[in-house]
């Protein structure tokens, strides 16, 4: 079953994929907000993708349907050569044949997943993608099994989404995978949690394992005060020992809720206007996010809830501000990619509309800094200034701040492995 939907899955996205890549209507003025994808596929001149919501004129629909028909029967023998050519290295089938059928089915598996990958590349792909992993406890309940089955179950599914994320391309992947919230569980949960974030911090430390398989860097998000002292100096550990590493950054958020996360930034940006880092009027929506946890990092794209709940049970309230959001009744540890495939078609699908809203918002914040500079501006008394110096003082002194809080961040981890 996996394998013939996989099947259907690659033939579809390689249709719609091929078509959109063919016609060319993207508004100049969003190309400049969409950097990443000419980076990821230069060869590829639509930023739309699957974007068949602007397909209106009746030339661009018979170019659609030239492209259904071309890319069928292409992709169909491909697959078939790639499948043909799997059984053709294979040993014969003699003891053990069953569980050698079963891994040419696997391999047939990887494959189709592979291609289909590249296919969806030939639109836009989110740079960062955040999930909220919901329905392990369920999962578990169904099954029949222990909680804690469930909790080990849902990091499994974490790991292959983690390998799907790195052959689409994507370049952060940020999981809510403890709340402060979930504190208030019974202790033997959290007991077996915490042991489990232990031993995988410990097995990426060591190299082995799926998070130093698939080369991931590993940060993690929250306030660690909470946590117990040796998941603490694993987080540093973990921290340090993978930022090496050269596949996608995956940012766990353990003791995190998105409250917390605010909070703790207004702090920074007061302590820094009380150092003298800062002016009062330097406090602006930009210099907030990006004193974040998420500092460093693109603004998500798309954030994925798992288990039929629409809530965002406070994670990242203020990076997902223009992220598109997504719902599934699948159960975390039943997430598989192929329901993340049918979620980036339509994150591609909406995907022009999440750019206008990004350029309306960088647009009005602009013209909010000018009116600042310019209020400003009036009050000054003294050497004659302008709009551009006033902004540029106060975009030094943000660079200043910003690159001080890295620092010491950065130092009070560290001062968790002395």
């Amino acid at each position: 079953m996996p394998l013939a939907r996989g099947w259907g899955l690659a033939l579809l996205a390689a249709t719609l994929g091929t078509t959109a890549r063919s016609l060319d209507f993207v508004p100049e003025e969003l190309q400049q907000y969409d950097d990443h994808h000419r980076r990821t596929m230069p060869w590829s001149k639509s930023q739309y993708g699957l974007g068949l919501g602007l397909v209106q004129e009746p030339e661009m629909q018979d170019a659609l349907d030239l492209g259904v028909w071309l890319a069928v029967p292409l992709l169909a023998v491909l697959l078939l050569v790639s499948l043909r050519m799997q059984l053709r290295s294979a040993t014969p089938l003699k003891a053990g044949a069953a569980s050698q059928f079963a891994d040419l089915l696997e391999a047939g598996h990887v494959r189709v997943r592979r291609l289909a990958a590249a296919v969806m590349r030939t639109g836009p792909v989110p740079r960062h993608v955040a999930f909220i992993m919901d329905g392990n406890r369920r999962w578990a309940k169904e099954l029949g099994v222990k909680t804690l089955k469930g909790h080990n179950a849902g990091y499994e599914a974490m790991c292959g989404i983690l390998e799907h994320c790195k052959d689409l391309g994507v370049e952060v992947v940020t999981v809510y995978a403890f709340s402060i919230e979930n504190f208030k569980r019974s202790q033997e949960e959290v007991n077996h949690l915490m042991e489990l974030a232990m031993a995988k911090f410990e097995d990426a430390i060591l190299e082995t394992g799926d998070l130093h398989k698939h080369r991931v860097r590993v940060r993690v998000l929250g306030d660690l005060s909470l946590l117990p002292k040796s998941v603490q100096e694993a987080s540093a550990r973990v921290t340090f020992s993978t930022a090496k590493n050269d596949g996608p950054i995956c940012k766990l958020c353990l003791s995190y809720t998105s409250q917390e996360e605010m909070a703790a930034t207004v702090r920074s940006l007061v302590e820094g206007v009380e150092r003298g880092e800062l002016e009062p009027e330097d406090l602006d929506v930009e210099l907030i996010g990006r004193a974040m946890y998420t500092a460093d990092l693109p603004t998500p794209d798309l954030l994925v809830r798992t288990s039929g709940e629409t809530r965002l049970s406070d994670f990242m309230l203020w990076q997902c501000a223009t992220a598109q959001l997504a719902f599934t009744p699948v159960l975390w540890p039943s997430f598989s990619w192929w329901q993340l495939m049918k979620i980036l078609l339509d994150f591609q699908r909406h995907y022009g509309a999440m750019m206008q809203r990004r350029a309306h918002h960088a647009e009005a914040q602009a013209k909010l800094d000018e009116a600042r500079a310019e209020a400003e501006l009036s009050r000054r008394r003294g050497p004659r200034a302008t709009v551009e110096s006033v902004l540029k003082e106060r975009r030094g002194r943000q660079e200043g701040f910003l690159a001080g809080l890295a620092e010491r961040r950065k130092e009070a981890l560290a001062k968790l492995l002395r």
